[in-house]
């Protein structure tokens, strides 16, 4: 990244978006490693970071600006404010770290999974809508697998290949092989008493895809009583129904691990379990392999780019594979070939490389538009957004209108039940006055008066 230190200083926008979505989640550590490498080369002094309501990461020599927080009911007006942001600072390109788009710079689109797309979920939902639009308005396409390329060229045919860069994700030097001394601490620390296999990230996923659930089925079918647990690491704080049915007899643990901690669970387990249906890439498999941890997986989607040959592979959906795979990562002639071959694996892939390859397509879009290589934003998108702005807003008065009526509704309604409380006290005062022997003595007064 040599290159970038004395170049001109062509001057790129990236939305912060994510980390006010999520810091913890994978995309987070890519965005995050990403920065931190630009800032080691010198490729930072690129970019204007939109710090939303202060979620961003502390990225030495990042300029930052701070934005309002993101909200999906006004992605219209988000755009706006977005290229409001691009065109004081001349901005060349843009690029988000989760789906935002502006009306007119030209942007590059991060592709890190087609999960929506692959399951099939609402794809009218806000969020999935954003991404296509994302999608649509790019001049580039980056994705971290070739086969998230793949997926986005089937479900948008129009995009070429030439218009698709791929970039591997990397993993973090922190993931190395942990001593023996730190391991025995740490699980006397965490109270894990027995061997284990480990469980990194969400357990269910949408529609179950991250598959943990033919784990523990496996398990829970076991005639003998298993003589390890299940550590898992990360996802929700506390096992699934699904999961917690089937676990009697299963022991397991389940932690929240920040990396250092999580490097000593990898080095001290049996194997890493990565059971998923779909990946975009696959990070835990490479932080496995760092540490010296088998790794026990699928030969589905972006899996085996990541894995190679340094993973035993299981077809499923088969049965009763987990529980053989986890006997056979224990033979030590085979465990060592796994734990050699993973550690070589691993060395393929780095947030540098990762770093290097988006930051020359970065650049190489810029030339071609500049060049006039590269079709230009449309001036559609203006004329979208602006519609759908005015749409928001008539959405919003309406809103208003409804609210005000309904506040008219319940003040009518409530003068109404006051009214009636009222008229039901005046008949009682009325009747008791008439009951009262004032009323009797008021009624032969006047009976008197107008006889006489």
């Amino acid at each position: 990244m040599e290159i970038f230190r004395n170049s001109a200083l062509p001057t790129i926008v990236i939305d912060g978006v994510f980390f006010q979505i999520n810091q913890r989640s994978g995309i987070a550590r890519v965005w995050r490693s990403l920065l931190q490498s630009w800032s080691a080369s010198g490729f930072i002094k690129h970019f204007i970071f939109l710090d939303r309501q202060g979620t961003a990461p502390f990225i030495p020599d990042l300029q930052y600006w701070y934005m309002e927080d993101y909200d999906y009911r006004y992605t219209p007006k988000d755009s706006q404010q977005l290229q409001a942001i691009c065109d004081q600072f001349q901005a060349d390109l843009f690029i988000s770290t989760y789906y935002t788009t502006p009306l007119l710079t030209p942007s590059v689109f991060l592709a890190h999974d087609m999960i929506p797309e692959r399951l099939e979920m609402d794809l009218q939902e806000p969020c999935w809508l954003e991404k296509h639009y994302g999608i649509l308005h790019a001049s580039h396409y980056l994705g971290v697998s070739q086969n998230t390329l793949q997926d986005l060229q089937y479900y948008f045919p129009h995009i070429s290949r030439e218009m698709m860069t791929l970039a591997y994700c990397g993993v973090d030097k922190t993931f190395s092989p942990a001593t023996r001394s730190a391991m025995t601490q740490f699980r006397e620390n965490y109270g894990i008493n027995r061997p284990y296999v480990l469980l990194v990230g969400e357990r269910i996923g949408i529609d179950g895809y991250k598959n943990a659930l033919a784990l523990f089925q496996d398990l829970a079918r076991s005639p003998q009583p298993l003589d390890f647990g299940v550590l898992c690491v990360g996802g929700q704080a506390e096992l699934e129904p699904e999961l917690a049915e089937l676990s009697q007899g299963i022991t397991t643990w389940i932690l929240p691990l920040e990396d250092e901690m999580l490097k000593i669970a990898y080095s001290g387990a049996i194997a890493l379990i990565y059971p998923s249906l779909y990946e975009g890439f696959g990070l835990p498999i490479l932080e496995a392999m760092a540490c010296a941890c088998p790794v026990i997986t699928s030969h589905h989607a972006s899996i085996p780019e990541v894995a190679g040959e340094a993973a035993h592979y299981v077809k499923i959906p088969q049965t009763d594979i987990w529980l053989t795979a986890i006997a056979q990562v224990q033979e030590p002639r085979y465990r060592q070939q796994l734990i050699a071959a993973g550690l070589q694996q691993a060395k393929l892939f780095s947030w540098s490389s990762m770093a290097n390859i988006v930051a020359h397509t970065l650049f190489k879009v810029i030339a071609s538009i500049q060049n006039q290589e590269a079709a230009p934003v449309s001036p559609l998108w203006l004329t979208v957004r602006s519609q759908q702005a005015e749409l928001n807003r008539l959405r919003t008065e309406l809103a208003e209108i409804q609210l005000t009526l309904t506040n008219y509704e319940y003040q009518t309604q409530a003068i109404l039940e006051d009214l009636k409380v009222d008229q039901k006290t005046a008949q009682a005062e009325i009747a008791a006055m008439k009951s009262s022997k004032f009323w009797k003595l008021r009624n032969l007064w006047h009976r008197f008066w107008f006889r006489s």
